[in-house]
């Protein structure tokens, strides 16, 4: 593997973060899910969800994260983490064929923010889950950040309900993170 996708990786990897089982016990997945994972990165959460579920579609912009991802995936016997390299504003994935999607510290990299989230709902089921984890806005924040307020005007904007907005005590990187629940309407 290239050298640099390496490094990138071990970054990625030594984040400090919730843990994964803590994030995704705030949805429920049923054997026959298909989620999407969104930032899908070095697998955070695409591995801890592949036992529980029928397909993860990895999502993210960098090629060489997704067959680090890929790899890692085979190696634990995953066969079922499909890596997808997308643009999160034109997601190429039909419509209403998700039944969750997770996006960790992804979205405020994305501009427009209303595309995303437009996409994402659009692949959604009806009825399905959307979890969003996202750094909170603050004075001292270093590159892009959405407040959560805004975060979920913009999700209630592209069509979807909120149904929980958590305030962890955890943070990543010494930054505190919420994370908002909703779904689109069955």
């Amino acid at each position: 593997m290239h050298e640099q996708v390496t490094k990138k990786a071990a970054r990625l990897d030594s984040l400090q973060r919730m843990p994964a089982e803590e994030v995704l016990s705030f949805l429920s997945f049923a054997p026959d899910d298909h989620v999407l994972d969104l930032g899908a990165g070095t697998g955070y959460l695409s591995l801890p969800l592949a036992p529980l579920v029928t397909r993860v579609f990895a999502a993210d912009h960098d090629q060489g994260i997704l067959d680090y991802l890929e790899t890692k995936a085979l190696k634990l016997g995953h066969e079922n983490v499909s890596p997808l390299l997308a643009d999160f504003r034109k997601l190429p994935l039909d419509n209403d064929t998700i039944d969750k999607t997770v996006a960790t510290i992804s979205l405020h990299e994305v501009s427009p923010l209303h595309d995303a989230l437009t996409e994402i709902y659009r692949t959604l089921k009806p009825g399905g889950r959307f979890l969003c984890l996202e750094l909170e806005k603050q004075s001292t924040a270093r590159g892009p950040r959405v407040l959560a307020h805004d975060m979920q005007q913009a999700m209630r904007t592209s069509g979807f309900n909120i149904i929980e907005v958590v305030n962890p005590d955890s943070t990543i990187a010494n930054q505190p993170v919420y994370i908002i629940i909703a779904e689109k309407e069955a």
